[in-house]
């Protein structure tokens, strides 16, 4: 199995052989979002621990630590490889505008899902909520989240 995106600018010269290692990174971010004390143990800022935990924000900043940094090969297979990956697949999203460099980015399958018992204490008369998301695909996780309210 060889995976090549080669319509993606960022992986235009990226053949993955082995998608292991992108589940390797998925899998721990999963871990670390249901084990809050592996964040800390990983050497993670609080604050990003707090935007990791309660709202699924993931930042370059994150990935860079040592337990997921050692799933990356050196320039064969980068963060920034992962997190454009991550975006075309429509699994991660770019929070910050077009014109920054992208260090916020939302992975709305780990979200936290909604208690029974919070969704129904919801007020009856809610706005409509509107999300946009400029290529026009919502990204997976986001629609079941939604579903809720």
């Amino acid at each position: 199995l060889f995976l090549w995106y080669h319509k993606v600018p960022m992986l235009r010269d990226v053949v993955i052989s082995d998608p292991q290692v992108i589940l390797n990174v998925i899998t721990k971010l999963v871990e670390c979002k249901h084990d809050p004390a592996a964040l800390g143990a990983a050497g993670i800022k609080s604050s990003w621990c707090s935007k990791f935990q309660n709202h699924a924000i993931i930042s370059r900043d994150i990935l860079a630590q040592k337990c997921f940094k050692k799933h990356f090969t050196g320039h064969a297979f980068t963060i920034e490889h992962f997190i454009a990956l991550m975006c075309h697949l429509f699994i991660m999203v770019c929070l910050d505008n077009e014109n920054s460099q992208g260090d916020n980015y939302l992975m709305p399958a780990l979200l936290n899902p909604r208690l029974d018992k919070e969704v129904y204490s919801v007020k009856q008369l809610v706005e409509p909520l509107l999300v946009c998301f400029p290529d026009g695909c919502v990204p997976y996780g986001i629609f079941s989240s939604l579903v809720a309210f």
